[in-house]
């Protein structure tokens, strides 16, 4: 989605293997008639070796799932820059000193944190709630 003329949209991005965990495997599952299994955009960390899921509140972003298979596989953007998920008005301040980051919000999405990935834009608007964010 442009915001006044700039998007960031999916820039330089980077993807790479991982085994789903759980917590990603099973809301997978129970959607497995949406396209993206009802996962695909959704924000994980590292929980294991080659494996990623939504962990705790608070935990590292590793990325956005930007594929997801019926195998429990999925593709992990790691790099570059990615549009996922907030909730409203628990979105940061993009520029901020102590609140232009985010950490994994444990449900797919991102909470501002202190510290962690870095933000460049956001949507609070009520039915959007989304964040640009540069992985790196």
């Amino acid at each position: 989605m442009a915001r006044g003329g700039i998007d960031y949209s999916d820039i330089g991005v980077l993807g790479i293997p991982f085994y789903a965990d759980g917590s990603v495997s099973a809301i997978a599952l129970a959607s497995a008639t949406v396209a993206g299994y009802g996962v695909v955009g959704k924000v994980v960390t590292q929980t294991g070796d080659k494996i990623a899921g939504f962990g705790g509140a608070g935990s590292p972003v590793l990325g956005r799932i930007g594929q997801y298979e019926k195998d429990g596989t999925m593709t992990i953007e790691v790099k570059g820059i990615v549009e996922v998920p907030g909730v409203s008005g628990k979105l940061p301040t993009p520029g901020g000193a102590t609140t232009g980051n985010v950490v994994c919000d444990g449900s797919g999405g991102v909470a501002v944190a202190t510290a962690g990935k870095q933000v460049l834009s956001v949507d609070n608007t009520a039915s959007v709630n989304t964040a640009f964010v540069f992985l790196g």
